[in-house]
């Protein structure tokens, strides 16, 4: 009885994990994508905003899309603009980060 019971837990365990992992499956890939390209969890955390700022239905294409980098590049260069000195510069190191 107790293995019956051992078994349906880890069963319901891992169907838990695989539900939050297919929920969750987008923002993991980018965060290890960003990750893998030198971007601190802060820097990816404002860039998935961009990304939904900008609309993109593939987020991770900021890390190899030239169009979509550009788009989300304007973006921020009007945000910086409008916003306050503090916000500003933190759009303006994420664009340093962009550029290299």
């Amino acid at each position: 009885m107790s293995i019956l019971i051992a078994f349906i837990i880890t069963f319901a365990i891992i169907s838990l994990l695989g539900k939050l992992y297919s929920v969750f499956k987008d923002k993991i890939q980018f965060l290890i994508t960003g990750m893998d390209s030198g971007f601190s969890i802060n820097e990816l955390v404002l860039l998935w905003k961009v990304a939904e700022l900008c609309n993109l239905a593939e987020p991770n294409s900021l890390f190899w899309s030239l169009p979509a980098l550009s788009k989300c590049m304007t973006e921020l260069t009007l945000k910086t603009k409008s916003s306050n000195a503090e916000n500003a510069d933190k759009y303006q190191a994420i664009l340093s980060k962009l550029f290299n």
